[in-house]
């Protein structure tokens, strides 16, 4: 079975803004650590994401943004690849 996954290990994410009643929570920045597959589930993977406050964070595939300049072939930035 070959899995793709929309962001690579490594790569930056922000989280999609979101509005809770009258609250919004604002988008946060952080590095994808760890990526789930499960066929138990629904078969969408979970990214485990590092939050600039150290936290790790797990967030469904559809709760994320992610960066364009990241290259998903090589799994690295651009300048990081070279």
């Amino acid at each position: 079975m070959k899995i793709e996954t929309k962001f690579g290990l490594r790569e930056i994410v922000t989280t999609r803004q979101k509005r809770i009643g009258d609250r919004i929570i604002p988008d946060l920045i952080g590095e994808v650590v760890t990526i789930q597959v499960s066929c138990l589930v629904s078969g969408d993977p979970i990214y485990f994401v590092r939050m600039t406050d150290g936290h790790i964070l797990p967030f469904a595939e559809s709760d994320l943004i992610g960066d364009p300049d990241f290259d998903q072939e090589k799994g690295a930035y651009p300048e990081e690849a070279q």
